[in-house]
């Protein structure tokens, strides 16, 4: 029972050992998928704030170049030159931040195309102050089909940057499942470890109680037995282990034998017998015949602890375990 009862504890205690392997992947795969989450709303917040950053350069552009026109400085060009180096830089950004989008990358050479048809007529404009004059200037800008390209520009921008909340809202509905599931993994694995460990717990009572009410059993038959045997005075009852090594002794025993528990326990009992019996292996075979046939009755002379002798009618009944080996001679 006591092994019986260990193999529960061990295989609670290894449920248990796996419930929280369970709850420690459950509770990484958690912060793997909120990281992961964060990553996604960090990447769409960047596209559009590049896409974004891009259309303003755009604008700061024209402005920058119309600006030029009316004032003839070269030194008004600086913001011009800045902002077409920081659409340049926002393009760059735009297309690395898409790679991994095969619908963003169709929009991509088209607002690349228009952007380019932008500051090439920004370019004109502002060559044509410089060589041919203010009016010349003036009178490409109005003619110039700025409304449609500023219109298409402002159409692609639109569309990538609702790709990007599209894409966003489906991760994150993505992401809110992969959250719900690994939720309930880890409510069930935890009411599941709970559950196992309440019964693994019971069972280890239950058993417990009732290895002490067969312990307590055992004892008090044991004493009974005793009591039983001391209060025997006439035979000489005693138990020996298989080799003939004395494991018990009764009162009775030590009455008419004349040795003490203390002093015989522990030796083999062939000296009960006489000299010339013990030379002709008398005591071993006793043991053998007891053990072969299960009881051996013979009478004989025995020797008590003072070297007297007497005459005993002696009995030894083989008492066996489970698997049917001699444990006890009685």
């Amino acid at each position: 029972m006591k092994s019986f009862l260990n193999r529960k504890v061990r295989l609670a205690f290894g449920f248990a050992m796996l419930t929280l392997l369970l709850m420690g992947s459950m509770s990484y795969r958690w912060m793997v998928i909120s990281d992961e989450s964060s990553h996604w709303v960090r990447h769409t917040h960047a596209v559009i704030e590049s896409i974004q950053d891009l259309a303003l350069a755009m604008e700061n552009i024209e402005s920058a170049s119309r600006g030029f026109v009316i004032s003839g400085n070269e030194s008004d060009l600086q913001a011009y030159r800045s902002n077409v180096l920081k659409a340049e830089q926002d393009q760059a950004t735009i297309r690395t931040l898409t790679a991994d989008n095969p619908v963003q990358q169709v929009h991509f050479p088209t607002i690349e195309t228009l952007a380019t048809e932008r500051i090439q007529n920004a370019d004109t404009i502002i060559a044509l102050r410089r060589n041919e004059g203010l009016d010349a200037a003036v009178a490409a800008v109005d003619h110039e089909p700025e409304d449609q390209v500023n219109d298409e520009f402002q159409a692609v921008i639109e569309r990538m940057q609702g790709e990007e909340l599209r894409l966003l809202a489906l991760r994150m509905a993505s992401a809110d499942r992969e959250r719900e599931e690994t939720r309930m993994i880890l409510i069930v694995g935890t009411l599941l470890g709970i559950l196992v460990a309440g019964l693994a717990a019971w069972s280890a009572v239950r058993d417990s109680t009732r290895r002490a009410t067969a312990e307590e059993a055992l004892q008090q038959s044991e004493e009974k037995y005793r009591m039983l045997l001391d209060g025997v005075q006439d035979y000489a009852i005693f138990m020996l282990d298989p080799r003939g090594t004395v494991v018990s002794w009764s009162a009775s025993a030590a009455h008419i034998k004349g040795y003490t528990a203390q002093e015989i326990i522990g030796q083999n009992f062939s000296r009960f017998f006489m000299p010339e019996d013990i030379r002709r292996g008398r005591p071993e075979e006793v043991l053998r015949l007891a053990a072969t046939n299960g009881r051996h009755e013979e009478f004989g002379m025995r020797v008590r602890k003072d070297q007297t002798q007497f005459l005993a009618s002696v009995t030894f009944i083989a008492l066996r375990d489970a698997g049917r080996q001699s444990a006890r001679l009685l």
